[in-house]
């Protein structure tokens, strides 16, 4: 049992699950509505313990930068959106950021594991957009109720 511990979260890495767009994991279909698809049960299990079916809620799992490198926590992100995402209550939107290695909430010297919808401090730039800081330093005051911290290693 202690070596089928071991083994199984490199074996669940190794299963085909969902696809792969632009740098965004996009699970299957099948998610939160498995049935007797074992392997994707266990996937959600190791990652999630449960999940939502599509109608319920979309989840997308970001991988790769924009020129196509794994995330990771030796670089500074911006997430920009040119018109924050549209919502209809009670509907929401949520970025959330997890360690690669472990699936876990990445910790950070603030507490926030989370930015999205119901995050209204967030400022919106001259132009409408939406720009969401992903890195370990302070972006500065002004832009710091936009930023999700996160620590050195791969998220």
């Amino acid at each position: 049992m202690a070596r089928a511990a071991q083994d199984i979260p490199n074996l669940l890495n190794t299963v085909p699950f969902g696809r792969l767009t632009n740098g965004w994991f996009i699970p299957p279909p099948t998610i939160g509505d498995s049935k007797t698809a074992y392997a994707i049960r266990a996937i959600i299990a190791r990652v999630g313990l449960t999940a939502n079916t599509p109608k319920e809620a979309v989840y997308f799992d970001g991988t790769l930068d924009g020129e196509g490198q794994p995330l990771t926590g030796a670089k500074k992100y911006t997430m920009t959106f040119t018109k924050p995402p549209p919502f209809i209550e009670p509907a929401f939107w949520a970025l959330r950021m997890f360690d690669a290695t472990n699936s876990y909430p990445v910790p950070n010297p603030i507490n926030r594991y989370v930015l999205g919808s119901d995050y209204p401090n967030m400022k919106k730039n001259p132009d409408g957009s939406l720009t969401i800081y992903l890195q370990a330093d302070n972006p500065g005051k002004d832009k710091e109720a936009g930023c999700l911290p996160r620590g050195d290693h791969s998220f």
